[in-house]
C-alpha cells in the first residue's frame, strides 16, 4: 500500500519525531514514540502524539529507554496505531536529533506492515550541532553492543551502517574505536594494577574493535605470599561474604590471633606483612598502601583455608 500526500493548500506543518527501540537493529522494533507538529510560522504546538508499543519481542537495553516489558504488556503493536503515525509524518518536515537513525526505524516498522510512506524532507538537530556529537551517538551504540564483551557479524553491519547513516567519516569510526579502547585502559590503571581479569578484558577488546598494533598492558605483578608464621603482622580491609557467611575485621583479627599471627590496624611500610582484602583487587587506601609498599594481598577465602576455616 502506497500513502500519497493529500493536497493542501496549508503549508507543511514541521514535525518533531522522538522513539524509543529495542535496538538499532534491522529486526529491533520502536517502543514509544512521541510526535509533535509546530505551526510553520509561529512553531507553536498544532498537535501531539504519544504512546508506547508492544514490540512482541526482548525490551532490549531498559536501563537506556527506561520502559519495563510490564509497561507495554497492554499496549498496541505499530500495526495498531500506524494510520494515526502515517497521517502525522507523511510528507512532513521531519525534525529529530538523530534524523537518520529515527527515519530508518520508522522506515523498517511501516516496511514490516506493507506500508510505504513518503517521510519527506527532513532536518536533523544532532547534525546541525558540533561533529563530535554524531561520534558520541556512535560511540553510545558501539557501547551499548560491547556490553557483552563480543560485537558478532550482525552487530558490526548495524554499528558501521549506523555511522554511515551518521555521516561519521571512516577514519574517525577508527579514532573513535581507539579513543574507546585508550579510557578502557586508563580505567583498568586508575588504581595502579591491572589485574589478570582486567588484561583479559582489554585484550578483547582490543580483538573486537579491530585494532590491531595496541599495546596492551601486562597484569602487575604483585606480591605473594607462599606461607603466614608466628608473629607475622596481618592487616584486615573491610567485611567479607564467604559461602553465605559473614566475617567482619573483628571475626578475622580474633581468628588470626588464635593462629598466633598479630592483627594491625593499617599498613605501613615496616610494619605490616600482609594484607587480607575481601577482593585482592581492592581499590580501597590500604590496598594501594600495600601495592606501593610491595606488601602481599590475599583474599579473606585464602586466608580462611590457610586459617583451617574453609
Amino acid at each position: 500500500m502506497l500513502l500519497t500526500q493529500e493536497p493542501s493548500t496549508v503549508p507543511a506543518a514541521p514535525v518533531v519525531v522522538d522513539v524509543e527501540t529495542t535496538g538499532f537493529g534491522k529486526h529491533d522494533k520502536i517502543v514509544e514514540i512521541a510526535i509533535v507538529a509546530m505551526d510553520p510560522e509561529s512553531w507553536e504546538t498544532v498537535d501531539e502524539y504519544d504512546t508506547l508499543l508492544n514490540p512482541e519481542r526482548d525490551m532490549g537495553p531498559t536501563g537506556v529507554h527506561g520502559i519495563s516489558a510490564s509497561m507495554v504488556e497492554v499496549a498496541p503493536v505499530f500495526g495498531d496505531v500506524i494510520a494515526d503515525v502515517a497521517k502525522r509524518l507523511n510528507g512532513a518536515l521531519l525534525v529529530a536529533h538523530n534524523l537518520p537513525f529515527d527515519s530508518r526505524m520508522l522506515r523498517q516498522e511501516f516496511e514490516r506492515n506493507g506500508i510505504q510512506v513518503d517521510l519527506g524532507s527532513g532536518l536533523c538537530t544532532l547534525r546541525e550541532t558540533r561533529q563530535n556529537e554524531l561520534v558520541c551517538a556512535y560511540l553510545d551504540a558501539l557501547d551499548w553492543v560491547l556490553d557483552d564483551g563480543v560485537i558478532d557479524q550482525t552487530e558490526r553491519t548495524e554499528i558501521k551502517r549506523l555511522a554511515r547513516d551518521l555521516g561519521v567519516p571512516e577514519r574517525d569510526r577508527i579514532k573513535a574505536h581507539r579513543d574507546y579502547f585508550d579510557c578502557i585502559v586508563a580505567a583498568a590503571k586508575r588504581d595502579g594494577v591491572v589485574s589478570p581479569a582486567e588484561h583479559e578484558i582489554i585484550a578483547r577488546i582490543a580483538d573486537q574493535l579491530e585494532l590491531a598494533g595496541v599495546e596492551i598492558p601486562d597484569p602487575t605483578p604483585v606480591a605473594t605470599v607462599e606461607k603466614l608464621a608466628a608473629g607475622d603482622r596481618v592487616c584486615f580491609t573491610g567485611t567479607a561474604f564467604v559461602g553465605g557467611e559473614t566475617w567482619t575485621r573483628d571475626d578475622m583479627e580474633a581468628l588470626a590471633r588464635r593462629a598466633g599471627l598479630a592483627p594491625v590496624r593499617n599498613v605501613t611500610k615496616k610494619g605490616c606483612d600482609l594484607l587480607v582484602a575481601a577482593d585482592v583487587a581492592s581499590a580501597s587506601s590500604k590496598a594501594r598502601t600495600a601495592r606501593k609498599y610491595g606488601k602481599p594481598i590475599v583474599s579473606v577465602a585464602d586466608f580462611l583455608a590457610w586459617a583451617g576455616v574453609r
